[in-house]
């Protein structure tokens, strides 16, 4: 049972605003797999107040006793409220006949049955009424095509009084698009009944299998009383358009039926919203009905190990076959070829990955699937035609890496490779100066005693939907190796993790996307110096009449983040010299009055773990000018990034130690965030620090270029860390302060 709400005999209940509409989050029928009519009735759901347990903050709280939430979940109490009030009324009501008098005295409002089954509850009249009409729901499934003859269903009418009651009957059913039946499409036995006294009566309700348009058909019988009231038994019922049997079959690569893991992705390419599906295979075979067109059908069969290590997979794939009739595919893994790659240098197999799109004629439909495999396992795919409708993609990916004698050892190289083709005509790959570059990737030393390992992922160029997955590999601190990569056609992003053995605090290095080019590359993680820098991901902008700042204090040398979960960071703003935040939070917005403000922002980073030993404290100071931003031709707010000045460190002879000599030149460059145009850079200074900030040292600034500055830096013999202050101003008069904390260390 999916959920409880689906079962026959369940009251399921749906939720309502106070303007009587179904809300957006509760949940519509019909029931999967038979087309039931489901929910069964709808009450109040919508920021209901209710009773707040003590030290409790769910939803919205309105006061020390109160809360205001929204959910089925509050619907559903007025729903078994009632049923107890009527049940207190009229003790004799067996379970069935609550839910029954409960439906046929609800309110319809403004939804089909699909959405609020037979309406809101309506508490007066179900006490009110006395006939109880049984089934309480008339669900006559799903009409299969082709459709033929017609269904019948008996509605029973209890009366439980003593005075007969003649109802008078009338069937109240849309079509598909919400409009009348056609003529004969359903009828009544009889256009009223009498009830007897402590009696029964019957009536059938036939409808026209053949009649109508193709989808689903809603409404109700409703038995209206004497006095007027009425008795609504929801009607429902789908006729299923132009469909056939399509039958799946399995091969394994040893020729016989299938019958080990499988997953197969059954979609029309015609408009993926007509029908797309993922299957699994039962004892090597599958049977669906699916609407007449042009389909993909395509999957993986595997056989794993006993520990359930995929041993064995095949990608079979029949991206466009065309369903006229009732229709048998074989997927036959015989047919695979072995999906492999070679490299110039040695390497170990570590994991292949394998990805299946496919995208429907309107262009509006992705579909496919993914396989990810040990690298010891034995992978292979099926060759393909070309497609003629919608596009399809493969792409096989492997991960490889230098032999190492352990697991924990990091390789002196690496291999992340991906291959695309719209056609598949080679399973035999080769990573070769032609299609590859090599990246040479220092990892800085940050500190004794951790462990760092980094995995590689990966989005294709002329296929974002194909993301690639990264395979993390042990990293040696304070070195540097070869990482060869696909080049020109994918977006590669390079991250770390450090981790502590001991379980506390370590940190991660987010990585930058790179598309490489042909040849050599180089790229640093963790590199110093590392300060807070303005980058894609860190930026101070309006949205708006907001201003909007996402900052966070550690960024390195190549302008990779570096987050800790532990160490909180401390951003205020002051506007018009008041201080108007103080937060640990590092994402938030600040509203910007309408003839704008200065602006001065201080960020405040620290990081305390005990193995961390560069740029343990940083922390910048902003200042400039903000105005509301103008919206753009569609009336929305887009996000500006204003002329803040953002500052870069080069210390020549820097190591990935983080180390640079105690003699050395360091260049400063000045400069507004990216994406912005501020006034020209007209003077900075440096300051620097042999005791970690207690004295400061003036450093002589030569300007090298526009907002590039130089120094000579000489420090004391004995001198194991140098800190680092900078200030610079623009003709705007948008100002920077930044200081650095043991920026590098002295070798």
């Amino acid at each position: 049972m999916p959920a409880p709400g689906a079962a026959d005999a369940a009251l399921t209940v749906g939720a309502v605003n106070d303007a009587d509409e179904v809300t957006s989050f509760s949940s519509r029928g019909p029931r999967g797999g038979d087309n039931a009519l489901k929910p069964d009735v709808t009450a109040p759901g919508d920021e209901i107040v209710a009773a707040r347990g003590a030290g409790t903050g769910m939803g919205t709280v309105v006061d020390d006793q109160h809360v205001a939430a929204s959910g089925t979940s509050m619907a559903a109490p007025h729903v078994a409220g009632a049923a107890a009030v009527l049940k207190q009324a009229r003790p004799e009501l067996t379970g069935q006949e609550l839910k029954a008098v409960l439906m046929g005295s609800a309110q319809h409002t403004s939804g089909a049955v699909w959405d609020e089954g037979a309406g809101r509850i309506y508490l007066p009249d179900a006490l009110d009424q006395q006939v109880v009409a049984s089934p309480s729901s008339l669900s006559l499934g799903t009409f299969l095509f082709p459709q033929t003859g017609a269904a019948t269903r008996t509605l029973t009418y209890e009366n439980p009084t003593d005075l007969e009651v003649t109802l008078d009957l009338a069937l109240d059913v849309t079509g598909p698009d919400g409009e009348a039946l056609p003529a004969g499409a359903a009828a009544l036995s009889a256009a009223s009944v009498t009830v007897p006294a402590q009696g029964s009566v019957t009536v059938d309700v036939t409808v026209d299998r053949t009649t109508g348009d193709f989808g689903r058909f809603s409404g109700a019988v409703v038995a209206t009383a004497p006095d007027g009231s009425d008795i609504r038994t929801t009607l429902g019922w789908a006729k299923e358009s132009e469909r056939y049997e399509v039958t799946v079959e399995g091969i394994g690569r040893d020729g016989e039926r299938h019958d080990g893991g499988s997953l197969v992705h059954v979609t029309n390419v015609d408009d993926g919203t007509r029908y797309s599906e993922f299957v699994e295979l039962e004892d090597g075979t599958w049977t669906g009905r699916v609407p007449a067109g042009t389909y993909s059908v395509s999957g993986k069969l595997w056989d794993e190990d006993a520990e359930g290590a995929i041993t064995e997979l095949t990608a079979v794939m029949e991206p466009q076959i065309e369903v006229t009739g009732d229709s048998t595919v074989v997927l036959d893994a015989t047919a695979g070829e072995p999906v492999s790659v070679t490299t110039e240098r040695p390497a170990d197999r570590d994991r292949v990955f394998l990805d299946v799109g496919r995208v429907d004629e309107p262009a509006e439909w992705f579909s496919g699937f993914g396989a990810t495999v040990p690298g010891d396992a034995d992978v292979y795919a099926t060759p393909t035609e070309p497609v003629t409708e919608g596009t399809f993609g493969f792409t096989a990916a492997f991960n490889l890496a230098a032999p190492t004698s352990t697991a924990d050892e990091a390789p002196e190289y690496t291999y992340d490779l991906a291959y695309h083709q719209e056609v598949v005509e080679t399973l035999a790959f080769a990573a070769t100066p032609e299609n590859t570059a090599a990246v040479s990737v220092g990892y800085a030393d940050l500190g004794p005693g951790v462990d760092v390992s980094s995995a590689r992922y990966g989005v294709l160029v002329d296929d974002e939907g194909v993301h690639l997955r990264g395979y993390s590999r042990p990293v040696a601190p304070g070195a540097s190796r070869t990482e060869y990569v696909t080049a020109n056609d994918v977006t590669w992003l390079n991250s770390a993790e450090v981790s502590v053995p001991d379980g506390s605090d370590g940190v991660h290095i987010n990585g930058i996307d790179h598309v490489y080019p042909l040849g050599a590359s180089a790229d640093t993680l963790g590199g110093a110096v590392i300060s807070t820098r303005l980058t894609d991901d860190n930026h101070i902008g309006t949205w708006g009449d907001l201003l909007r700042l996402g900052l966070e204090a550690f960024t390195d040398s190549d302008g990779h983040r570096i987050n800790s979960f532990e160490d909180p960071e401390k951003l205020r703003v002051w506007q018009d010299g008041t201080e108007v935040e103080d937060e640990e939070e590092i994402f938030f917005g600040v509203p910007i009055p309408a003839e704008g403000a200065d602006y001065r922002v201080v960020l405040d980073g620290e990081r305390t773990a005990s193995w961390w030993n560069r740029s343990t404290r940083v922390s910048t100071e902003w200042t400039f000018h903000a105005a509301p931003g103008e919206p753009d031709p569609d009336g929305e707010p887009p996000f500006v990034k204003l002329p803040a000045l953002d500052v870069a460190y080069d210390v020549a002879g820097m190591d990935l130690a983080n180390k640079a000599p105690r003699r050395t030149t360091a260049t400063v460059t000045v400069g507004h965030q990216a994406g912005s145009t501020g006034g020209t850079v007209t003077g900075a200074r440096l300051s620097w620090s042999p005791d970690d900030g207690a004295t400061w040292r003036k450093a002589t600034l030569r300007r090298t270029g526009p907002g590039v500055y130089t120094a000579d830096l000489r420090v004391p013999k004995g001198t194991e860390h140098v800190s680092l202050r900078v200030e610079a101003k623009d003709k705007a008069g948008t100002t920077i302060k930044q200081t650095v904390i043991r920026a590098y260390g002295v070798r």
